[in-house]
């Protein structure tokens, strides 16, 4: 997956993550799939060529999963990676960014899990 997500040195591409919670309810009582926020982490692999096996996104501490449930747990959520090429920094052109041929093209996600944990709470006496 990481040949194309070379955004610092020679591709100008990289992903983030994106999350989505039902509900979400509106100002008319309507319950709806809230809005999709964004890691604001633009990830990139510094030029490793290769797969990788992990990356993680803590959703909750950064208010990426957001419900108008009591208690702040959805019943149902919906995860995005989002590709994008950003081909305006140097030493990049118009023919290495986002190359169409060679070691540097093609990129792409399979096998994608997600895992959902509760940390346990300290209770203090």
């Amino acid at each position: 997956m990481w040949n194309v997500y070379d955004y610092d040195v020679s591709a100008g591409n990289g992903w983030r993550i994106g999350w989505q919670s039902y509900p979400a309810t509106q100002a008319n009582g309507v319950k709806t799939w809230g809005e999709m926020r964004k890691d604001i982490t633009f990830n990139a692999t510094g030029g490793i060529l290769g797969c990788f096996d992990t990356f993680q996104s803590s959703a909750y501490e950064e208010g990426l999963i957001s419900t108008t449930n009591a208690g702040g747990i959805p019943d149902s959520v919906r995860v995005y990676i989002e590709s994008m090429a950003r081909c305006y920094t140097l030493p990049l052109t118009s023919t290495t960014c986002s190359p169409a041929g060679g070691v540097k093209a093609g990129g792409y996600f399979d096998n994608l899990s997600i895992g959902f944990y509760r940390r346990a709470r300290l209770r203090w006496r």
